[in-house]
């Protein structure tokens, strides 16, 4: 009489892990995307980061790409990394070329250059339950004046 009776406890939990998986998975594959999205957004917002930093450098040395239209186009290029190729950011240089050719030409000796640059996120993987909109990632890179 006892063999019949833990068989049937036996039999009663047969499809239980199958059931309580079922009602877990979704949060693992929402944590799990969750994570491959944050890592990439933290790429692209370093990314962002370091083009912001390289335009205002590029602005405030006398070199072959200090033209406001360089440093536009310089920001711009270098904004296609790591899942982000498919709009433009926007790229504002302040001071936007007032007095020259360059953001420095005719400043003060102290006068900072900012470069900001700014775009939509994109997601690497798409969540599955619902859509979220992806953040606006923006950088700011401020250089001092070399020469003006």
């Amino acid at each position: 009489m006892k063999k019949l009776v833990r068989r049937r406890a036996g039999r009663e939990e047969r499809g239980a892990a199958a059931v309580e998986l079922a009602l877990v998975m979704p949060v693992l594959i929402l944590i799990l995307f969750g994570i491959i999205n944050f890592g990439a957004l933290f790429a692209q917002q370093i990314s962002i980061s370091n083009i912001a930093r390289e335009a205002a450098r590029n602005a405030v040395v006398d070199g072959p790409n200090s033209a406001c239209a360089d440093i536009e186009a310089d920001a711009e290029e270098g904004a296609a990394t790591l899942g982000m190729a498919a709009d433009v950011p926007t790229v504002v240089i302040d001071p936007a070329c007032p007095s020259g050719p360059t953001p420095c030409a005719g400043s003060d000796p102290d006068q900072d250059v900012t470069v900001t640059v700014e775009r939509t996120g994109e997601w690497l993987v798409p969540f599955p339950f619902f859509a979220a909109p992806a953040p606006t990632l923006r950088a700011e890179g401020v250089m001092r004046c070399e020469f003006s």
